[in-house]
């Protein structure tokens, strides 16, 4: 029996630590739709919100365009913190002025690559 609680226990701790942190601060993404029945706007967000004071600033290293644009990200990621800790109470929310885009990833492609032998071998 005490196998199997320890199994069981062990499970849990496996599920709760592979849970994500619970995020105070958090982006919903949505559309305001006519709800025809009180003939006013609603907000349907989609399932998941994203949380901003769970997510990780990019890691900058070296200098470059790529660089510049992640230091913006973070910059975006700071601001937008800030925002939401100077101007919200809990339970409150605002309506930004933010850019939603979706993206599909590339598929991955094979590396175009002819195939190099090499003689390594010193001839005697």
């Amino acid at each position: 029996m005490a196998t199997v609680t320890n199994t069981i226990r062990g499970q849990a701790q496996s599920l709760n630590s592979n849970q994500k942190p619970k995020s105070e601060y958090m982006l919903l993404i949505g559309t305001k739709v006519l709800n025809e029945a009180t003939d006013e706007y609603e907000f349907i967000s989609l399932p998941q919100p994203v949380g901003i004071d769970t997510m990780q600033a990019a890691n900058v290293s070296g200098e470059g365009d790529f660089q510049e644009l992640l230091c913006k990200r973070n910059d975006l990621l700071e601001q937008l913190l800030a925002f939401a800790k100077e101007e919200l109470n809990p339970g409150d929310e605002r309506e930004l002025e933010l850019t939603v885009k979706i993206y599909r990833r590339k598929a991955s492609q094979a590396v175009k690559h002819t195939k190099v032998t090499f003689n390594f071998v010193k001839e005697k």
